[in-house]
This record gives C-alpha cells, structure tokens and sequence, in this order.
C-alpha cells in the first residue's frame, strides 16, 4: 500500500476547512438578509398601523415596538454571527493557502 505525503494529505484537510467555512458564511449571510427583512416588515407595521387607524394605534403600539426591537436584536445576532463565520474563513484560507 503506497503511502500518503502527510502534506499532501494536510493541505487536503484545510481545503476542506475552508470550503466548509464558506458554506457557513453563506448560510450566516442568508440569516443576515432574513433577519433584515424581518426588521423591514417590522417597520413597515408600524407606518402601516399608524396610517390605517390612529386610535387603535396606541393600543397596538407596544407590542408593535417590541416586535421592532425584536427584530433589531435578531438582526444584531446575524451580523455577529456572519462577521465570526467570515473570521473563520479568513482563518480557513489562511490555513488552506499556507503550505
């Protein structure tokens, strides 16, 4: 059985890492766009509420507010959550390009 170069075998690992990597930036910047749609439709709720009925508005705000914020703290979560999976990345590549 012919043996293996360890480096050969080493650089196949980290390109691995790294393709697996982009994978995960993808799906984090996926979660990004979502999380700021969310927010968008959040926003655009409450324009929509103030317009339509100005007396039930003040009943609907609240819960309309806490939607906003909640939507605002998802999207904060996203971006940390792609800007960790893009250092990662950078890490993989680093890994993969040196030899």
């Amino acid at each position: 059985m012919p043996r293996r170069d360890p480096l050969v075998v080493l650089a196949r690992l980290r390109r691995f890492e790294r393709d697996q990597a982009r994978q995960v930036v993808a799906g984090a910047e996926a979660g990004c766009a979502a999380a700021a749609e969310l927010q968008a439709r959040a926003e655009a709720a409450l324009d929509r509420e103030a317009a339509a009925l100005p007396a039930d508005y003040a009943a609907w705000l609240p819960a309309a507010q806490a939607a906003k914020a909640h939507a605002a703290r998802g999207v904060q979560t996203a971006e940390a959550k792609a800007e960790a999976a893009r250092a990662e990345l950078a890490t993989a590549g680093a890994a993969a390009e040196a030899r």
